[in-house]
Formats: structure tokens, C-alpha cells, sequence
């Protein structure tokens, strides 16, 4: 009985190990069919919507069909968010390394915490963006602003999701063959699930159903 049931716990492990094999296969090849620029955030999205079914139960789905219809279908209203999520970034990016640049830490401590803080805020809603744009259907502004706002309000739940992706960036950087398989439809995955706990925690203090405005 113990060796039947470790076969049966191995081969759910081996069936996952496929999904997220395909599914990164998918969000690379799409991805690239959209020169990298404008189709990383339509594949990214497509790839969370489906990370969110298979949370939700709906395994059996066909992947395909599903990625290349959410690929169509965001395909032109995930670039604003894109385009905000990156330049935000680039604009981080600059700034920090320019302020290092000019600036002494010991000359300079509040401008250096203020930078600092924008960024690990500009990350927990890095994190929160997409398993919202895959659960909830709002405006530009409100992503953004409820991504912030969730992350904030639940710092474990921020913690262990930034956890599990250094995690899954260390494991993919170690063993750099994974990466075609494993990189970002493990992170979409992980992602999604912890924030799931996060609606559903807001849904029952609630006691309704979660809407994010």
C-alpha cells in the first residue's frame, strides 16, 4: 500500500513537472512570436491565467486553446501595463545607480532610504500585478494601486511570495538547463497561489466574493 501510494504521489509530481514544462515552453515561444517586446506581457498574462485555472482545480484544461486565446485577447491592453511596470523600472534603475553614482550614503541618508523604499514598493507590486490582472478586471491605475496596497497590507504573504522566487531564480541560475522548463511558469505558479491565499483571506472577512476596485 505505502509503494502504491508513493507511485501515485511521484507521478502527480512527474504530471506537474510536464504542465509547467509545457507552459514555459509556451510563454518563450510566444513570447519570442511577438519579437520579446510586445509579446513578453501578453504571454506572461496568458501564462498567469492559466497558472490560476490549475489552482482552481481546472487541470484537465486544454493548454494550447487556452494560452493562445488569452494571448489574442490581452494581446493590446496588457502593453499599458507593461509599458508602465518597465519604464517604472528602468526609471528605478537609473536613478539608483546614479545616486550611488553621486551620492555618499553618510551625505545623503534620507534621499538613500527614500529610493530604497520606492523600490522594495515598486517590487511587492511587481509581484501582486499579475495574479490580480489574471483574477480581477479593472482599470490601469487600480492594478497598480491594489497590487501596492495588498502587498502592504499582507507582509508575510509579501515575504514568502518574494521568498519562493529568489528560490525558484536561484534554482534556475544554478541549473541554467531548467530555465526552458522551469523558470517562469514556476514563478507564475507560486505567485499566483500565494496571492490566491490573499483574495480568499479578503473574501471571507468579507463573508462575499472578492472585488478589487
Amino acid at each position: 500500500m505505502e509503494n502504491h501510494n508513493l507511485a501515485g504521489k511521484l507521478y502527480r509530481v512527474c504530471e506537474w513537472i510536464m504542465r509547467l514544462a509545457y507552459l514555459n515552453v509556451l510563454w518563450i515561444i510566444f513570447t519570442l512570436a511577438g519579437l520579446i517586446l510586445f509579446g513578453l506581457f501578453p504571454s506572461t498574462a496568458a501564462m498567469f491565467e492559466i497558472s490560476r485555472k490549475w489552482i482552481e482545480g481546472e487541470t484537465d484544461l486544454p493548454v494550447f486553446t487556452t494560452f493562445w486565446r488569452t494571448y489574442k485577447k490581452e494581446f493590446f491592453k496588457v502593453q499599458s501595463l507593461g509599458l508602465v511596470l518597465v519604464s517604472t523600472g528602468v526609471i528605478f534603475f537609473v536613478d539608483y545607480h546614479y545616486m550611488q553614482s553621486h551620492f555618499a550614503v553618510k551625505e545623503s541618508p534620507f534621499l538613500i532610504a527614500s529610493m530604497f523604499s520606492l523600490i522594495v514598493f515598486y517590487l511587492i507590486a511587481a509581484m501582486f500585478i499579475f495574479p490580480i490582472y489574471a483574477y480581477f478586471q479593472t482599470n490601469l491605475l487600480s492594478y497598480f494601486k491594489n497590487a501596492l496596497i495588498l502587498g502592504i497590507s499582507y507582509p508575510v504573504h509579501s515575504l514568502v511570495m518574494a521568498g519562493g522566487m529568489v528560490l525558484i531564480v536561484v534554482f534556475n541560475l544554478r541549473f541554467p538547463g531548467f530555465s526552458l522548463f522551469l523558470s517562469g511558469s514556476l514563478l507564475s505558479l507560486w505567485l499566483t497561489y500565494i496571492a490566491r491565499n490573499v483574495f480568499v483571506r479578503i473574501a471571507k472577512r468579507r463573508n462575499t466574493g472578492v472585488k478589487v476596485s
